[in-house]
């Protein structure tokens, strides 16, 4: 109902069971952090999103990565598949998801793929290590009394009992996407936080004993100015991660305590929906009310 737009009018006996099961991720903590607001209508009330042209295309990126290393694994003497195969596969994932795309949207696509993701994996290839486990789902983890999750694109062991955690962009990279948190005064930016997040979630979840030897970022996209492909080595210090492990908690808190306010940012869609709804609120008509025929 409308009037579930706004938090406060839901009880928080509601909201505790929508939580009963809920872990905080990389995608629910960037999310609370941007807009509480946000958060409340995602998480909360559960109103779908749809990803646009860039996120599918991202989904095929990571469907075709997974594919090149699943051949590779079948195959009889461990070898990747040739640019040709490649292709095949990544026309097979754009197919499956056309109706995402728009007419437009298709081709540019179609050519971003060709010109990007195949000349990657046909350089990658060459270099990449094959003792490897693929989206790896983690879940029922809990760090510092926080229930955690997500899914780590490739985690890639090396010798000496070291890991390396591995995620793949899409987008072109950039600097600012590495950007430290300054210690009590902001919180870095949204990628670095994914890896040291990442990072948190799998010492909690592993047993074996690994040691998480560095998270690596790899861009599909080369450097726009220089042409080089990037592989950003992220690791993090102890007081990184004593910060991240306070702002989960602080965060998993605040979310259990039903603190749901708006960011109040002018290009916020779900502050502007709730202005919306309010001034919706006084266009009331008091003498269609008072006829009361429920019509």
């Amino acid at each position: 109902e409308l009037s579930d737009a706004i938090p406060d009018s839901l009880p928080v006996s509601f909201v505790g069971k929508q939580l009963e099961k809920f872990e905080l991720s990389p995608s629910s903590l960037q999310q609370y952090l941007d807009c509480p607001l946000g958060f409340y209508y995602i998480y909360i009330l559960g109103i779908p999103t749809v990803p646009g042209e860039g996120g599918i295309f991202g989904s095929v990126c990571h469907e075709v990565l997974q594919k090149v290393f699943e051949y590779m694994k079948r195959s009889r003497d461990k070898a990747f598949p040739e640019r040709e195969e490649v292709e095949i596969l990544f026309r097979k994932s754009m197919e499956r998801h056309r109706a995402s795309f728009g007419p437009e949207g298709w081709q540019q696509y179609l050519a971003k793929g060709e010109a990007f993701l195949l000349p990657y994996i046909e350089a990658k290839v060459k270099e990449w290590n094959k003792e490897v486990v693929l989206e790896r789902v983690i879940h029922t983890a809990t760090k510092s009394g926080v229930p955690v999750s997500g899914t780590i694109d490739k985690i890639e062991f090396r010798p000496k009992n070291e890991v390396v955690l591995v995620d793949y962009k899409t987008a072109s990279p950039k600097k600012e996407h590495w950007r430290k948190a300054v210690m009590g005064k902001t919180q870095g930016a949204s990628v670095w936080r994914q890896m040291l997040f990442y990072h948190l979630l799998y010492e909690a979840w592993d047993h074996r004993g690994h040691r998480i030897r560095e998270t690596l970022v790899s861009y599909i996209q080369p450097d726009p100015i220089s042409g080089e492909r990037v592989d950003k080595i992220l690791t993090f210090n102890e007081e990184e991660k004593e910060w991240m492990e306070a702002l989960l908690v602080d965060t998993y808190a605040a979310i259990r305590s039903k603190k749901f306010e708006g960011c109040g940012k002018k290009d916020c869609q779900w502050c502007t929906f709730v202005a919306r709804y309010a001034e919706l609120q006084n266009l009331e008509n008091k003498e269609i009310e008072a006829l009361d025929d429920r019509q």
